[in-house]
């Protein structure tokens, strides 16, 4: 599990995986959730944090010592971001390059 490199006590981990499969409330009914976490469920800042630490944060520092030519800044907060470059170029280069990363995460 994705989650397990970065939380090591398998009871939170038991209850981040029930809370994944706990379903949405859709007019009244229970629904079964398929993927990912409901907007706006509590859980869903914590979840997308460590997500986007390790997929976009930690990778854009590489990308930044590897590729980069210039200014390069990211910010980011909770799952909301900005990526600044010196060059048009440079930022088609990392849109190109994130959007593949995504993708090997779904």
């Amino acid at each position: 599990m994705f989650l397990g490199r970065w939380i090591a006590g398998r009871r939170l981990l038991g209850l981040i995986c029930k809370w994944l499969q706990a379903g949405i409330m859709l007019d009244g009914r229970v629904v079964a959730a398929t993927k990912g976490i409901p907007q706006g469920a509590v859980i869903s800042l914590l979840l997308a944090n460590i997500y986007l630490h390790y997929v976009l944060d930690l990778w854009a520092r590489q990308w930044r010592q590897r590729h980069a030519r210039g200014d390069l800044i990211v910010l980011r907060y909770a799952d909301d971001g900005v990526v600044g470059f010196r060059t048009q170029w440079q930022a088609q280069q990392f849109l190109v390059q994130l959007q593949e990363r995504l993708a090997k995460f779904g």
